[in-house]
């Protein structure tokens, strides 16, 4: 069933003029049990290219791997600006809404455009604990520093610097899981992120060359050169030992109860 009151809720014009013309196509293709507006768009941070961001929960999706259910949902529903759509089957949908992440906080803050019934915890399996999720992004940061290594040995000093700073960003982003129980921001910037975290001082001041060179080794125009020219292999070992010692701080607070 429709949720009470939306088309009185968008205050965001685009969103408004999205949900008007796109609504009853959705509705045919997709069939959703729910939909969920969240992100600028609801919350009046908008700029007026930003995205539209829209959770859409069907069993349409079943058997589509994941991420080719965004491109298929946006072909056929094509917009003038980026929708990033967030495409669950309704037990996927269920697990998320209990987890910390987006879906759980789109459900809490953000705007809902149709609502089902929900199921109830007893029908409902795999559902992790703070803890487990960590782990797995802790799992992709190790995965991730491992190959900033093999970029070092194979003289890719400016990739392996930044894929360096992704991992370190895993490996807090974790820990903040843990300890607020809460999404972690979505920031690059791990100086502030180490702060939040409580980390020492000399350990959070590796946040801010990581963070620098993630971004230098990227573009030229920051780099003020070439990246693959500028970086040099003392840099990117320096940046790889920085990684691993944010790690080995965030293991020794996991290892201590967050």
């Amino acid at each position: 069933m429709f949720a009470t009151g939306w088309q009185t809720q968008i205050a965001d014009p685009e969103l408004r003029r999205y949900v008007e013309e796109n609504l009853q196509c959705i509705l045919e293709l997709f069939a959703p049990q729910h939909l969920i507006a969240f992100g600028s768009r609801v919350n009046g941070s908008a700029k007026p290219d930003s995205d539209i961001d829209l959770i859409i929960v069907s069993d349409a999706f079943e058997g589509i791997p994941f991420l080719e259910r965004s491109r298929k949902f946006n072909e056929q529903v094509p917009w003038h600006l980026r929708v990033d759509a967030w495409c669950y089957t309704v037990r996927e949908f269920e697990r998320l809404r209990r987890q910390i992440g987006i879906v759980a906080d789109a459900c809490r803050e953000g705007l809902w455009l149709l609502r089902s019934n929900l199921l109830s915890d007893e029908e409902v399996s795999g559902v992790m604990t703070p803890e487990e999720q960590a782990r797995k992004w802790i799992a992709q940061g190790d995965h991730d520093l491992n190959l900033a290594r093999i970029a070092y040995a194979n003289d890719s000093y400016e990739w392996a610097a930044a894929i360096a700073q992704q991992a370190a960003e895993k490996f807090l982003k974790a820990l903040y899981i843990v300890r607020f129980q809460a999404t972690p921001p979505r920031t690059h910037d791990l100086e502030a992120l180490a702060n939040t975290l409580g980390a020492p001082p000399e350990l959070a001041a590796f946040g801010r060359p990581l963070t620098e060179d993630y971004l230098r080794a990227r573009y030229p125009d920051i780099a003020g050169g070439v990246p693959h020219e500028i970086f040099d292999a003392t840099t990117a070992e320096e940046r790889i030992a920085q990684a691993e010692r944010i790690r080995d701080w965030v293991i020794q607070q996991l290892g201590q109860g967050g």
